[in-house]
């Protein structure tokens, strides 16, 4: 019987455990490519039921999603346009590679918010310029007198306010009502009764 064969370092052979172990990555590695969204939505496509797809996905995560997840990112740096592409610049100021497919709820909330915070100073420097117009068109003697009075109203308005419209509710009670009150029930005051002593229970 000859020598048992050399082994390269760091090399085992197929029934080791790093060969199961090796199996076992590839296998994972085939059910997350499977249950990528985009396979999933292909598959969709073509006409296959819903209810035998995967029921979860896998999306691998980039770098900067991970960062902003763990909270190490600072999003008060990122401009509106980097919010609502979720992604940012290079040092060049290009974009670098495809958009993510998914982006954190903390990015995306962060792009709302300054998206509505972008809205609110675009209307704040119109004002100006919209009370101008608006005075324009009162002082103007060529245009028609129910549009200088609307002008008028519209300025009244949003200086002012709207003034209060009275109602007045008047007639028989209406059905809900009726039912309120039917359904209130007097609360009946209950008095203590004493307990009975031991010489009263043994006679």
């Amino acid at each position: 019987m000859g020598p048992p064969l050399a082994q390269k370092p760091g090399v085992r052979g197929r029934g080791s455990r790093g060969g199961a172990q090796s199996g076992v990555n590839a296998h994972i590695r085939a059910k997350r490519a499977a249950s990528a969204p985009e396979v999933i939505k292909r598959k969709i496509d073509e006409g296959i039921d819903p209810e035998e797809l995967p029921p979860r996905g896998f999306i691998r995560l980039g770098r900067m999603n991970t960062r902003i997840m763990t909270g190490q990112e600072d999003l008060s740096e990122w401009d509106l346009e980097e919010l609502r592409r979720g992604q940012r610049r290079d040092k060049g100021g290009y974009w670098r590679g495809r958009a993510p497919s998914v982006v954190p709820k903390a990015l995306h909330d962060e792009a709302i918010k300054r998206t509505f915070e972008d809205a609110q100073r675009i209307m704040r420097e119109g004002l100006v310029p919209a009370v101008t117009y608006l005075a324009s068109i009162i002082e103007d003697d060529t245009v028609e007198a129910k549009d200088r009075l609307k002008a008028v109203q519209m300025i009244l308005d949003r200086t002012l306010g709207k003034p209060l419209e009275r109602v007045e509710v008047t007639g028989e009670a209406s059905p809900w009502q009726d039912a309120i009150v039917a359904a209130v029930v007097p609360i009946v005051e209950v008095t203590e009764v004493p307990s009975p002593s031991m010489e009263e229970i043994e006679q």
